[in-house]
């Protein structure tokens, strides 16, 4: 289980590469473990890597009979990155139906109203992950730049 920490330590870090090398180590190993390919996907779409990513969260999802939040949170940030807006539609809800009040679910559908320039909803959406708890990073930054866009 160190390639896995391993991984979480560099991943936390910033150090892409070396977290990526960790996880496929951990994968090499223990290979019925698809958060492990879910958290690889995160670092490569972290570096723009999404093609590369698609297939981990594809792997992933096949793995599991029942939804993995993470996994399917990973694909509507790729979906999002290709502008297939009712794929990333399509996973939101199912998202949904699992966990209504995930934060990171809220940050997703304000990602997805953001890209289709609905900034009111946009805010709404940032505004509840913010308030549920969401680790997403400058979350402030987010909103008040939507509202001065809103304002022009």
């Amino acid at each position: 289980h160190q390639y896995l920490l391993l991984g979480q330590i560099y991943q936390g870090l910033g150090n892409a590469h070396e977290a990526i090398k960790a996880y496929e180590q951990y994968w090499f190993y223990y290979h019925n473990d698809p958060d492990t390919l879910n958290k690889k996907a995160a670092v490569l779409m972290d570096i723009g890597q999404y093609d590369v990513a698609a297939e981990d969260i594809r792997i992933s999802l096949s793995m599991l009979s029942v939804g993995n939040i993470g996994a399917l949170l990973n694909r509507v940030r790729y979906y999002l990155n290709q502008r297939a807006f009712e794929e990333a539609r399509k996973d939101l809800e199912q998202v949904e139906k699992l966990v209504p009040e995930h934060a990171n679910l809220f940050y997703y559908w304000g990602r997805y109203h953001e890209e289709k320039w609905n900034y009111q909803e946009a805010i709404h959406y940032f505004e509840k992950a913010k308030a549920a708890g969401s680790k997403q990073h400058a979350l402030d930054y987010k909103i008040e730049e939507l509202k001065q866009m809103l304002e022009r």
